[in-house]
């Protein structure tokens, strides 16, 4: 069942606070636009991740790095060992994050559905994870 609209942007923006208070020593910026959420770390040198929650949560956030126009970066300027490859049905960079609708929609994991960690893996937790394997 989709959220209504109302109730997904506050649930984003609830989400993006507990983001920003738990991460605020490593990032300079959490902006919530709509149903994005852009988070700019300190190390990533003028790069953002990008969260879409178009879908949330009925759907996990849709990840990509962006650059300061907010426009998508190839994989191969993603940050340390984020970039996993190229999605083979959604032909984007993907990184191999379980939380993430790259993830969950590709066809190894399709035993992993969202539903199943949906109630527990929470904003904060998808990006601790984006940023220890960024970080490496």
């Amino acid at each position: 069942m989709t959220l209504h609209p109302a109730v997904a942007r506050d649930v984003i923006e609830r989400e993006a606070e507990t983001v920003r208070l738990r991460f605020g020593d490593l990032l300079n910026a959490v902006v919530v636009d709509g149903s994005y959420v852009y988070l700019e770390p300190r190390s990533w040198d003028g790069r953002w991740l990008r969260l879409d929650g178009a879908e949330y949560d009925q759907q996990p956030f849709r990840i990509a790095v962006v650059d300061g126009d907010m426009q998508p970066l190839p994989g191969p300027q993603w940050p340390g060992h984020l970039h996993y490859g190229q999605h083979p049905l959604l032909k984007v960079p993907w990184a191999c994050i379980r939380g993430t609708y790259e993830y969950h929609s590709y066809p190894g994991h399709a035993a992993e559905v969202w539903d199943q960690f949906r109630p527990t893996l929470r904003m904060r937790h998808l990006v601790s994870h984006i940023l220890r394997k960024a970080a490496t």
